[in-house]
């Protein structure tokens, strides 16, 4: 397998996952990778966002880079907390406008899409459908950065190769709009999730498995669906977990699979022909 190296190659850039508790950043030149995290110990808005400032400055030491990547906001249940993440993830476009650092591109890229990726490079295929925190430390290990730090180093890290991917194959995931199935409501048939049926799925159509929790940033399952497929696309067995209640419609016509207390369910689009298993 490939390292973190070689998919870097000869780039330069500098990698923020922000966060108003911990922000993980990775810096690669010259075939060197450093690392760390900071915390913002400011309680108000402003002097945070000149703790923030400040710390851009530092990392981004008055060079420029191939790119500078950066997390895009997921726009959470808490006001506040989103409020402060949206002050903070602008700060290094105005530095550069400023000319306060030197200009660099600027690649934001969302938090699927950058783990879709990394999930591609690394081929991963694990058993259970998740794939948090643990699953990428394991992944970025994978390709050689084996370090003992905090998880926010791992994110940054996953960040960059993402933007590395979508910068050298860029039509790996934005595919033909219109020609997705973004409506949960008619285009997808469902199933009772296990572990045993999910590989069956994914082995028997080639396809990957695409796992999306319901996470609150939208109104309910169905449009984010619909925002997820849009960024990236519909070739995929998805594992959709939610609560029953956040799936609109079709919580009220009973074609909702669930079991015991579990809120997974599969979803195959109906063009995809699987043969049933007998579980259902």
């Amino acid at each position: 397998m490939m390292t973190y190296k070689d998919i870097f190659n000869t780039m330069s850039f500098v990698s923020f996952d922000i966060s108003v508790r911990s922000t993980g950043w990775c810096k690669y030149q010259n075939g060197v990778l450093t690392y760390g995290s900071f915390s913002l110990t400011s309680k108000d808005e402003l002097h945070r966002r000149m703790e923030f400032r400040n710390k851009a400055i530092e990392l981004i030491d008055n060079k420029s880079y191939d790119f500078i990547a950066i997390e895009d906001v997921i726009a959470g249940c808490n006001f506040e907390t989103t409020k402060a993440l949206v002050q903070l993830n602008s700060i290094v476009d105005d530095l550069i406008y400023l000319h306060v650092v030197p200009e660099n591109k600027v690649c934001r890229i969302g938090n699927m899409i950058w783990k879709k990726y990394l999930k591609d490079v690394t081929n991963y295929r694990g058993v259970k459908a998740a794939y948090g925190k643990d699953e990428i430390k394991e992944s970025i290990q994978k390709l050689g950065f084996v370090e003992d730090t905090v998880q926010d180093v791992y994110d940054s890290v996953g960040i960059a190769i993402g933007v590395v991917s979508q910068l050298t194959n860029p039509t790996d995931i934005h595919k033909a709009k219109a020609k997705i199935r973004t409506d949960l409501t008619k285009s997808y048939n469902f199933y009772s999730y296990s572990d045993d049926k999910l590989i069956y799925f994914t082995n028997s159509t080639g396809l990957d498995e695409l796992d999306i929790s319901f996470d609150g940033t939208c109104r309910d399952m169905l449009a984010q669906f619909k925002k997820t497929t849009m960024d990236l696309g519909d070739d995929y067995i998805f594992v959709l977990d939610a609560p029953r209640e956040k799936y609109g419609v079709l919580a009220l016509t009973g074609k909702l699979p669930m079991q015991n207390n579990d809120d997974r369910i599969i979803a195959v689009k109906k063009t995809v022909k699987i043969k049933q298993t007998k579980e259902g």
